[in-house]
């Protein structure tokens, strides 16, 4: 996909990228190029979380050169405004345990409107850092003036559409071909 440099997303948010805080413990930060190989490493690493493969199969990954490749395309398209990847990290580690990416409406992802995907990895699952997260980047959002956000969500991914609906996302229709999937949207 071609990408038109002069485009830009609807908000000022890729004029003052910063760090989300989640707590005291918990930080968001966008995926920086300075720490690629690391970065990598890691993504790799929870990539290879129970469910990524089937849930989220465009972000997946079996190699470290593909997972250098995937990042350099957040990357890629994160410096043309048409989306963040933000890692979930701890403030003392700094190694992701997973991640919130977001698409402007400018990634032509067919449903004109800001969307997102989530993954977490196995350790971190089940202690609530999704959803305090993902709370977080919707209040950052709305502080920009995004007003709704939209996610497609595979029929049996039990453990997002929790999270999802936890923070308040209504399903407002189901695809239908291919793989079931429902789509998801809150207004902020």
């Amino acid at each position: 996909m071609a990408y038109d440099i002069n485009l830009m997303a609807d908000t000022e948010l890729f004029e003052k990228i910063r760090f989300i805080s989640v707590g005291e413990d918990i930080i968001l930060k966008p995926t920086m190029i300075e720490v690629f190989d690391q970065e990598a490493a890691m993504y790799l690493l929870n990539s290879k979380t129970v469910g990524v493969k089937k849930y989220l199969p465009s972000v997946y990954v079996e190699t470290i050169e593909e997972a250098k490749k995937k990042l350099l395309n957040f990357s890629e398209k994160m410096l043309l405004r048409g989306s963040i990847l933000y890692g979930i990290r701890q403030r003392k580690m700094q190694a992701p345990m997973g991640y919130i990416h977001l698409n402007t409406p400018l990634m032509q992802t067919g449903l004109n409107s800001w969307t997102l995907d989530f993954w977490l990895g196995e350790n971190a699952q089940g202690k609530g850092l999704m959803t305090a997260s993902l709370y977080y980047v919707l209040q950052y959002l709305q502080n920009y003036g995004v007003s709704e956000i939209k996610a497609l969500v595979h029929s049996d991914n039990e453990k997002s559409i929790n999270v999802l609906e936890r923070l308040g996302f209504g399903k407002i229709n189901q695809e239908s071909g291919g793989e079931q999937r429902f789509l998801y949207v809150i207004n902020l």
